[in-house]
């Protein structure tokens, strides 16, 4: 009896096993988001909801993330290992609930010419009584997965720093890896899972918050931990009200300047990245896949390392007392090459597309020798064709004329296509082998951009840790991630929301389904602006910093 109470409220703490616990949590709950997003593009494909839904849901979500979020970070630092349990229990009963989700209108699609099927259209229909039971299904999940991501953030790092602060540039750099890159690559792998396996997608991230559960009892103490055979003392709880704390916290210039920073670059990466489809389709077009290449998983993975690297270069035994002016260098660097790789990411890779029939500049029309196809848009509607006898592109089978489909040795052919006088056409653009290596050149620079994004972020995050009270570390990750989110996901998004609006050439069936050529250098060079100002206010805040070098009191309130 005894042995199984030391179990469950052990007395030593292993920051590295509470490491693992917040990685799962932030995976589980940043898989969820994902998966509550993509049902909702269920419901818009079955024509019940509209299509700018899940933009006014990351709008409206992410400014109710940054409003209580404060809040939440200071709420309960009394007893976080309660905290920590209770949310965790939360989301778990709302992740069991959407077993119960009803299922989602099926609307059947053709990608052939003179389709019988009169349903053969996205439009938006109207919302039935099933899509509200969904939107709000799908919307308590969203609040919960967010609640319980900033919890384990703002609580699991302030508990770790406090009582084991040497390796914190190792375990904030874990936990971003998790977050982005389910973020980056989640959206397409969750994408495919979701139209096949919406019950193994939600056990997988319930089992996921489960392990978590029961783990928590087994890691976290009840009172103040033992760490490497010292008994850790709690800070008191005198002058920790939240009014106290957001004061000492705001009062800090330094912590103010590069949350803004954070906030533009961060701003900048979600632009690109959450442009990425409408990009590959404008400059390479290349349709959109569910399936990641071994070439994009390997560029992904190597993020890995330098954020590794970077965590244990700012940790001991490598330096052995934290150096807030190594960081902000650092921040000012990574910001930089942010900046340039940016440019060279819009600028760079390039690729000639073509004869593309119907296709102008800033406009598509329909081509004529298809039009009496009556084509309506279908959920992908943009897939590439390539009528060979004349090497001309066409932007779907249905706008080639083609009217059937075969495959012969493996390979997709599309026949009986009036573009192409009768004859075939095969899948993917006439520019698909010169516009695939540009491509690959095109993902390997966001990669690079990703990678030092990441960098920047870790050393703003530590560095905050690090510059306000003890008593204040939740309180501050929790404004700085509040000032991130709603500079980029609510303010950010409303303006790369626009720009897609302003600069859509194919408008049907109530969607776009093809940017214009300005699209990708509007996007791009906005993004740059963004990472610009960010590593601008980071040079002021290191130039600041080294006037006031020799007052350290001075130098945290820049």
């Amino acid at each position: 009896q005894d042995r199984v109470k030391s179990w469950i409220n052990p007395t030593g703490f292993d920051v590295q096993k509470l490491r693992g616990l917040l990685m799962g949590n932030i995976l589980s709950s940043t898989v969820g988001e994902v998966c509550a997003y993509r049902l909702l593009l269920q419901d818009i494909r079955g024509g019940e909801l509209p299509s700018y839904v899940p933009d006014i849901l990351i709008v409206s979500m992410s400014a109710l993330e940054a409003i209580v979020t404060p809040f939440v970070s200071w709420w309960g630092f009394k007893n976080r290992r309660l905290l920590m349990i209770s949310y965790t229990l939360m989301v778990m009963l709302t992740t069991t609930s959407l077993y119960f989700l009803p299922s989602a209108a099926v609307r059947e699609e053709s990608e052939f010419c003179d389709a019988a099927n009169l349903n053969n259209d996205l439009s938006y229909l109207g919302v039935s009584a099933r899509s509200i039971i969904r939107l709000i299904f799908i919307i308590f999940s969203i609040v919960a997965f967010q609640l319980t991501r900033v919890v384990t953030w703002t609580h699991g790092i302030g508990y770790s720093d406090e009582y084991a602060p040497e390796r914190t540039s190792v375990h904030y750099g874990a936990l971003l890896l998790v977050r982005v890159l389910i973020l980056v690559i989640g959206n397409r792998l969750v994408a495919e899972l979701l139209e096949n396996l919406q019950p193994v997608q939600i056990s997988l991230v319930l089992f996921g918050y489960v392990l978590n559960f029961f783990k928590f009892f087994c890691v976290l103490p009840k009172h103040a931990p033992e760490v490497d055979g010292v008994q850790k003392t709690q800070l008191p709880v005198i002058g920790r009200s939240f009014p106290l704390s957001m004061a000492r916290v705001l009062s800090l210039s330094l912590v103010l300047k590069q949350s803004m920073a954070a906030g533009l670059l961060a701003a900048a990466l979600w632009g690109i990245g959450y442009s990425q489809v409408q990009i590959a389709k404008v400059k390479f077009l290349l349709a959109p896949s569910a399936k990641l290449g071994l070439a994009e998983i390997l560029l992904m993975m190597f993020i890995i390392f330098p954020v590794a690297l970077a965590g244990v270069k700012f940790s001991v035994p490598v330096l052995k007392e934290y150096c807030k002016k190594k960081a902000l260098k650092q921040i000012v660097i990574m910001t930089t090459f942010t900046f340039v790789f940016l440019v060279l990411l819009i600028t760079l890779p390039k690729c000639d597309r073509g004869r593309v029939s119907g296709l102008g500049d800033y406009y598509y029309d329909h081509p004529q020798c298809s039009f009496s196809c009556g084509c309506k848009p279908t959920w992908s509607e943009f897939n590439p064709v390539c009528v060979t006898n004349n090497m001309t592109t066409y932007l779907s089978p249905c706008h080639a004329g083609c009217s059937s489909s075969e495959t012969i040795n493996g390979v997709l052919v599309y026949t009986n296509c009036s573009c192409a006088g009768g004859g075939p056409a095969l899948l993917g653009a006439c520019s698909v082998t010169n516009c695939d290596n540009q491509f690959l050149l095109h993902l390997i620079l966001f990669v690079v951009v990703v990678t030092f994004s990441l960098l920047a972020f870790q050393a703003q995050g530590v560095l905050i840790l690090k510059t306000v009270d003890p008593r204040d570390k939740s309180v501050a990750t929790g404004l700085f991630l509040s000032v991130v989110v709603m500079i980029s996901f609510v303010c950010g998004h409303l303006l790369f929301m626009s720009i897609r609006v302003a600069t859509c050439s194919w408008y049907e069936g109530g969607e776009c389904h093809l940017q214009s050529d300005l699209f990708p250098t509007v996007v791009g060079f906005t993004s740059c602006f963004f990472a610009l100002l960010s590593a601008l206010i980071s040079v002021v805040s290191l130039v600041l910093w080294k006037v006031y070098d020799n007052n350290d009191e001075g130098s945290t309130n820049l």
